[in-house]
């Protein structure tokens, strides 16, 4: 190996041949010797250091490098990548390029939702010096993911070293197992049948084979009516009662691995179960498991139906002479059937009643007789009688001269043969069919009537509302048009205020049929008919004297503050239309104890305590037929266009919604009372005010991120717009299913908004997947009609809302979040 001497220093790396012919891999370095002051050398200093074990080493670090299995990477103090092995630019779609660049550091390729885990790992590396080992979800060139697994140290030359390996199909696999583990134990608790796993032992302390429960669905508890302290406990210790065939039965299946079902009583537990055990794992583990359900009933029935036959048997034979009487007098079908369906014997009664001779009846089918509609239930009975059972069926059989006769039949087995009665209904389902088809057209004539109602009482009113928001929004929209803008803003209100006055409408059908979502609270009666007397004195009018006599000791009830005012305030209204002329109109509020004579009509209110409102007024009153129909909805004494005939049907559906019950007392001349009675809730020194509602103080949305779920363009769109206006950042999802795709792409809501009437997937469905996912997350449902059952806590904004009130009930909602950020 030559060395050029440039400088009089030179050095290199080499292969030496030692003296053995071994080789050595060599740093050698050469030094010009010169006399002093002399300028050419005299000679030349040799140096030679063996660099073996630093080659090997860099060898091993190369095949590391250049594994194909291990990402290898390097990361600067700030956390940019400044190196990387092959195998992990395959694994994440990067190159050398990319690297060069400057631009790659490990946050910018981990996913957004583990950045806060990485910085964690990061800190902690700070400390320890060392990285990991932790899994994160990488972000690939392609802008897919996959899961890595990451451990690395400090180099202590400003370098950070990772290794990572791709666990993606390990993740998936262990997902896929989870499911499968929750499937199982889904139908593991869900079946009827009962399930057990027992573990067995050959070796008790006293010699005898003993087992213990190892694991139980509920219906093994069920079944057993054991409780859940069995589990774990060996049995001969826990149920010393237990018979000893079923330690045998485990014990036989579990040496075999040979399955058996078998029915088997066990007395220590009073029932019969009906089992199917077979052996699980190695058999080694001695263990079985058992599948099983409870029959005691129907060995029940069978040794009672048993005892029946036995008896019936013993009948037959005593009264043989008794039943020879009758089979000759009796005007009833009398007939002997074999287990086929093939007549054997049948009595005088035949001819007189459908016109066969015995001889045109013995020897043929029974359904030769039965019309062909009628021939699967006839072979269902004669089939139930020759298992021993006793049916009761009503055929049609054909007379000879063509016509049709109902017999209703009765059988019972004896020997191999069935024993049957029969008699003529003919009659009887002829006046029924006549029954049931004028009930049928009463029906129709009452929903004819009802129809004509709902279209007469609500078409006009609702159609007027109609009008007015369709007359608005065009004139608002010419006036616009026009620039003239504050007068397009009166015609928008006026829209709006048609639209208010639908919605009542609809509240109050809702209230009627007591579908309205109330929310009720502690209240006293007496503080809010105080509070509503200047708006009644102004409804009533200067001709009406208002009068109070509230009892100041009433008690409390509980129920929507809103609905009892809107109640009272129809009430009034009511009475002030009964009295044209000018009157007094009195509203008392008193204690209650009403009984069940007193509750009498269609309520489901109990007996005890009540708060009765008596709003009594001195107009012309109610005859008997109008009153009759006084709370009947769209019936009404008022002309066309004054009223839509909903007043007191809504009042009547509130109270009822409330537990409570109304009662209306009146006659021509006298005026009218109507009773409210809501049940008492607590005393006025026991009860709690409730908290008044406090406006929500503006605010920007604070950085929030909203999920609105509702599959009406028209509603979603302006509503998502007025919270964007708001400072939220609002996400849109059309139903159910699009709403967890936005989840499982990561999105991580402060909010959940979603109405309730969704297709498919209805909103309190996609608000528990949701919360399956962010346990936390709070909730705000939007419903006009709800059919799903809403959770008693749940916070609701009904349909038709104003934004207002919308952004109102979404800023009380995520106030706690927000606060907990703060």
């Amino acid at each position: 190996m030559a060395v050029a001497l440039s400088g009089g220093r030179a050095a290199r790396e080499g292969w030496l041949l030692r003296l053995d012919g071994s080789r050595v891999w060599a740093g050698i370095e050469a030094m010009a010797l010169r006399a002093d002051g002399g300028a050419e050398p005299v000679g030349v200093l040799w140096m030679l250091r063996d660099r073996s074990e630093a080659q090997r080493a860099e060898e091993r670090l190369r095949r590391v490098l250049d594994t194909d299995a291990v990402g290898v990477l390097f990361f600067d103090a700030d956390g940019t990548l400044v190196d990387a092995n092959d195998a992990f630019l395959r694994m994440t779609g990067y190159t050398r390029d990319d690297i060069e660049s400057e631009t790659l550091s490990w946050r910018r390729m981990t996913a957004p939702e583990w950045i806060a885990e990485s910085e964690r790992q990061m800190a902690a590396f700070a400390a320890t010096g060392r990285i990991g080992p932790y899994e994160t979800e990488y972000l690939l060139k392609d802008g897919s993911r996959r899961w890595m697994l990451f451990a690395g140290r400090d180099l202590a030359d400003g370098t950070i070293a990772e290794f990572c390996i791709d666990v993606t199909e390990r993740r998936r696999t262990e997902e896929a197992l989870r499911a499968s583990e929750e499937r199982y134990r889904t139908l593991f608790d869900s079946i009827d049948s009962g399930f057990c796993v027992v573990e067995l032992r050959f070796d008790a302390p006293d010699g005898r084979t003993d087992y213990r429960i190892m694991e139980a669905n509920p219906a093994f508890y069920r079944h057993t009516g054991l409780s859940e302290a069995i589990l774990g406990r060996w049995l001969r210790e826990a149920l010393p009662a237990l018979e000893e065939h079923w330690y045998e039965i485990y014990a036989r299946i579990a040496r075999t691995g040979e399955p058996e079902r078998f029915e088997q009583v066990s007395a220590a537990l009073d029932r019969w179960f009906d089992v199917h055990a077979f052996r699980i794992g190695a058999p080694e583990l001695r263990r079985v498991a058992v599948l099983f359900n409870d029959v005691s009933a129907r060995r029940a029935a069978e040794a009672r139906l048993r005892e029946l036959n036995e008896t019936l048997e013993q009948q037959v034979t005593e009264r043989t002479a008794e039943r020879d009487r009758m089979w000759e007098t009796s005007p009833d079908l009398m007939v002997v059937v074999d287990f086929k369906g093939y007549l054997r014997r049948v009595n005088p009664a035949w001819t007189a009643l459908l016109g066969y001779a015995p001889g045109e009846l013995v020897g043929h089918h029974v359904n030769e007789f039965v019309l062909p509609e009628d021939h699967r239930e006839t072979v269902a009975a004669y089939e139930l009688a020759a298992v021993g059972g006793r049916p009761r069926i009503v055929n049609r059989y054909r007379h000879k001269d063509g016509s049709t006769r109902w017999i209703s039949w009765f059988a019972a087995p004896a020997g191999n043969m069935t024993y049957a009665m029969g008699r003529d209904v003919t009659r009887e389902k002829k006046q029924d069919a006549e029954l049931a088809q004028a009930q049928e057209a009463l029906r129709q004539a009452q929903k004819l009537e009802a129809i004509g109602q709902l279209t007469g009482g609500i078409a006009h009113d609702f159609n007027n509302m109609l009008q007015g928001v369709a007359g608005g929004l065009d004139m608002a929209r010419r006036r616009m048009e026009a620039g003239r803008l504050q007068e397009a803003a009166t015609y928008l209100d006026a829209a709006r205020d048609a639209t208010g006055r639908a919605a009542g409408l609809t509240r109050r059908l809702l209230a009627f049929a007591r579908r309205q979502r109330l929310e009720p609270q502690p209240l006293d009666p007496d503080a809010l008919v105080r509070s509503m007397t200047d708006l009644l004195r102004r409804t009533l009018g200067p001709a009406i004297a208002l009068e109070l006599q509230l009892d100041d000791g009433c008690g409390f009830v509980t129920c929507d503050p809103n609905e009892l005012e809107s109640a009272l305030l129809n009430l009034c209204i009511n009475a002030r239309d009964a009295m044209p002329n000018g009157g007094q109109l009195l509203v008392a509020t008193r204690d209650r104890a009403l009984s069940a004579a007193d509750l009498a009509g269609p309520f489901e209110a109990a007996p005890g305590e009540y708060v009765e409102i008596a709003v009594t007024d001195t107009g012309c009153g109610m005859p008997p037929e109008v009153l009759e129909h006084a709370l009947e909805p769209f019936f009404t004494t008022k002309p066309l266009g004054h009223g839509t005939g909903l007043g007191l049907s809504q009042i009547y559906g509130f109270v009822r919604q409330s537990g409570g019950a109304l009662r209306i007392e009146s006659s021509p001349g006298r005026g009218t009372t109507v009773r409210l009675w809501l049940p008492f809730s607590a005393r006025r020194e026991h009860a709690e005010a409730a908290p008044a509602d406090v406006a929500a103080p503006a605010q920007d949305g604070g950085g929030a991120t909203i999920l609105l779920v509702d599959d009406e363009t028209g509603v979603r769109e302006p509503a998502a717009a007025r919270l964007r206006d708001l400072g939220y950042t609002v996400v849109e999802a059309p139903d159910g299913p699009a709403a967890l795709r936005r989840l499982d792409e990561g999105l991580r809501p402060d909010l959940l908004v979603t109405d309730v009437g969704l297709p498919d997937m209805d909103g309190v469905r996609v608000a528990e997947a949701v919360q399956r996912r962010l346990p936390s997350l709070p909730v705000l449902y939007m419903t006009g009609y709800a059919t799903a059952t809403l959770p008693l806590d749940a916070q609701v904004v009904t349909k038709p809302f104003t934004m207002d009130a919308l952004t109102a009930r979404v800023r009380s909602a995520i106030a706690p979040v927000l606060a907990g950020r703060g």
